[in-house]
This record gives C-alpha cells, structure tokens and sequence, in this order.
C-alpha cells in the first residue's frame, strides 16, 4: 500500500475537511470530499477565471446528470455538435447554488472520453433535486480548492455513497444461435458431433443476440469492447412460431421420445443493468466486457448438458460438441 502524496497546500485543506464539506440551496447542493476514484470515462474541462479545471466522471452518471436535457443510454449517442453545450450545462446546472455560496464557478467547455488513474483526489458532489454527479477534480489551482472549502459548511457525518455502488444488474446471455430438435436426436448425440444452427447470428462479423429466456435482441461488438443493439425481439418470428413441445417428464423422469426441443448456445455472457434491460432499444450500447472462454455452452430451458465449439461449414454456423456437463 502506498501513502497519498499531498502538497502543502492541499494537506491543510485536508486537515480542514472532516467529513466533507457542503453548501446547499433550494434543490441544489455542492460538497468538497476526498475519494478515490477513476478509470475509463469523461473529462470534463473548462476555466475559473484564467485558470484552467478539469473533472473526472464516470460516463454513465452523466448522462443520467443530462437526461433533463438529452435522454441518452451511453457517452456515444451523444451527438458531436452537441457536446460543447452539454460541457457548459453540466456545471451550470447547480451554478445559482455556487453564486449564493460566494463561490468562484467553473465554465465548461469541453467534454470527451478519457482514462485517469484510479487514485485518491478532490471530488465535488453536485446534487439537482435527485439527480447526483461526481467530479473528480484533476486539474485546479490550489487557491479555488482552499475557496472552496472555506465558503462550504463542515459536514455533520460522512455522506451516503449507496448511489456511487454499480448499478443493480443482470448478467445476460450472448447467443450465437439456436436449433429446434427431436429428443431422438438429442439423444444419439456423442462429442465429436456437429448441431446445425437453425437460427444463426453473423458471429464471424462481431454479431451475437441478447438472451434473457427469450431473444431480446441483436448485438454487434463494437471496438470499445461493448455491443451496440441491433434488431429488438419482435423480429424474430421463427423463435415465436417455432414453439417446442411441453417438455413435461415421463414417470421416470426421461423425457418422451416425440418431444422436441430447442438448444440455445451461449457464446458468452454479459452484465446488464436492470434499467438498461427494461428498456432496451436499437442504437443502445452495452458496455463490456463479454465474460466468456472460448468455448459455447448448449443450454435446453436454461440449463446447460454440453459445451461445444463453433464451425463454420459451407456457409452455415454448427456447434461441435466437446463434451457434455
């Protein structure tokens, strides 16, 4: 572990901080803490004065902190000639709030994707009514840091971070396709042997389908890692027409010789928030990364009897079964 470097300056600060400090204003608040955070997201740059200020945040909370203004899933459905006003209003948002603090508040310029190390630094929380945005400061003068900490109140007791944990998710299959069988076929099957896809995705394009029990959508990989969506569910007739027979077990637990069934193969998986998932629509992005192996796994009503390998012969997409589970 190693120790937090501070300067002279930001170390009396730090000794000033407690728990944090905060101003608020009818619906709006600002409060200074010191947090680790980081990683891949958005810098947000822009100026106090002739001094210059960058920002951390994760790309996510903004665009929940700009949903007022441009509903968007993801930093990539944000349109360029939009970007330099969507900066500015992001800090102008909670700006009477930074006035009647007496407070000197930045003016954004410029939001785009970037990466920070993790690390220890000054965070500003900006509160809008139930809305909440975390900005780690990167860059600033010590001098607006001190004026920052000298115009909010002390803190009472250290502040919820609940809103800062992920997001509650579910983790969702990635499919590279399906076949509907007899049990008299799924039965003669050894490893070694190849299963037909009925319904194939362009796997050797980056494409795959989103699988919850049912398809949901189209998904293509795009370079970040992440899936951009596609088709949604509604297209898939074959899956809606093509219904397998009641798989309701024989006395003995064996399931009878005339039923047929439907093999879903995974390719991989991936983690969905819950309200991503509810709403899913073409154009949406999910950001990775896949969790996989290499290897598919043949599910029948979710539970998985084979792992297997893609081929691609004559054209049609096959799962080569390696062994079963």
């Amino acid at each position: 572990m190693q120790p937090i470097a501070l300067d002279a300056n930001a170390a009396a600060v730090l000794r000033t901080l407690g728990h944090g400090r905060a101003y608020r204003h009818d619906t709006d608040s600002i409060a200074l803490l010191f947090r680790r955070a980081g990683g891949a997201g958005l810098v947000l740059s822009g100026r106090v004065g002739d001094a210059i200020v960058r920002f951390w945040c994760d790309s996510a909370q903004w665009c929940s902190w700009i949903a007022p203004v441009l509903p968007v899933s993801d930093w990539q459905a944000v349109p360029n000639d939009l970007r330099a006003a969507l900066a500015a209003w992001t800090l102008a948002r909670v700006a009477p709030c930074a006035v009647a603090a007496g407070i000197a508040w930045p003016e954004a310029e410029v939001v785009e994707p970037d990466t920070c190390p993790i690390a220890s630094r000054w965070l500003l929380r900006l509160e809008h009514a139930s809305a909440m945005l975390d900005l780690q400061i990167l860059d600033a003068s010590p001098g607006w840091i001190a004026q920052l900490a000298a115009r909010l109140a002390p803190l009472d007791g250290p502040l919820d971070d609940t809103f800062a944990r992920p997001a509650p998710a579910l983790r969702v299959a990635l499919i590279a396709g399906w076949s509907c069988i007899d049990t008299t076929l799924l039965a003669r099957l050894h490893p070694g042997d190849a299963l037909l896809l009925h319904h194939a995705y362009a796997v050797a394009d980056g494409e795959l389908g989103i699988f919850n029990d049912r398809p949901l959508a189209s998904a293509m990989q795009c370079d970040t890692g992440g899936y951009v969506i596609g088709v949604t569910m509604e297209t898939f007739d074959d899956w809606l027409n093509i219904e397998p027979t009641d798989l309701t077990p024989e006395p003995t637990g064996v399931l009878p010789l005339d039923a047929r069934v439907r093999v879903v193969v995974q390719a991989a998986a991936i983690d969905v928030p819950l309200e991503r998932l509810a709403t899913l629509k073409s154009g949406d992005i999910l950001e990775g990364p896949a969790i996989g192996d290499g290897l598919c796994t043949l599910k029948i009503g979710g539970k998985p009897f084979a792992r297997g390998m893609l081929l691609a012969i004559d054209g049609h997409l096959a799962i080569r079964i390696e062994h079963f589970v």
